[in-house]
């Protein structure tokens, strides 16, 4: 039983901050925006995000490739720690500070949510510390691939019904300017619009 729950905190430690680390990458002025919102200096807000993500990335990546070391684990609880004290700063703030702790992903405000959350990182750290798998890291690279696959897929799905809305304007602008561009799904010789 300890095993499985050993494997299941990892993998959901691994999918969570390999998610995390990927969006924040993605939408990096928003977070950036956030650390400056929590008090850090212009010039160094850069170099924290991308901390961070780099943090929450190797510490996905150590998880599955390294699944017997500790460090991985150790980065999981630092990096919680640094969360709850992010939401404790969010807390002593007049204004509401947006998350961006999934990029654009999940709008939310930092708070009381990373204060709480700390016992919930530490105990799924210390269920993949007390049993953790042991494949190579060579398997460890196929299922960080495969979790950076899946990652990169969802994130192709949420821009797809952008992608088409934009599509949709750029036509109906052309349109409306008398230019005809060739739709690939049109009949030839029908205006697309």
């Amino acid at each position: 039983m300890m095993d499985l729950l050993g494997l299941v905190s990892l993998g959901l430690l691994a999918g969570v901050f390999a998610f995390a680390g990927l969006s924040k990458a993605i939408g990096l002025q928003d977070f950036r925006s956030t650390l400056g919102r929590l008090g850090i200096n212009d010039a160094r807000t850069k170099p924290v995000a991308l901390g961070v993500v780099a943090a929450e990335l190797l510490a996905a990546a150590g998880l599955l490739i390294s699944p017997a070391q500790t460090w991985p684990r150790m980065l999981v609880a630092a990096l919680a720690i640094a969360f709850a004290l992010a939401g404790l700063t969010a807390l002593r703030t007049e204004e509401p500070i947006d998350c961006n702790c999934f990029g654009n992903l999940r709008q939310g405000v930092l708070g009381w949510r990373q204060v709480v959350l700390l016992p919930c990182w530490l105990l799924l750290a210390t269920l993949a510390q007390w049993s953790p798998p042991t494949w190579s890291a060579r398997q460890g690279l196929v299922a960080l691939t495969s979790l950076a696959l899946a990652v990169s897929y969802w994130q192709v799905l949420r821009a797809v019904p952008a992608w088409r809305a934009l599509r949709g304007d750029r036509l109906a602008l052309n349109h409306d300017r008398g230019l005809v561009i060739a739709d690939l799904h049109a009949p030839e010789g029908k205006d697309p619009a």
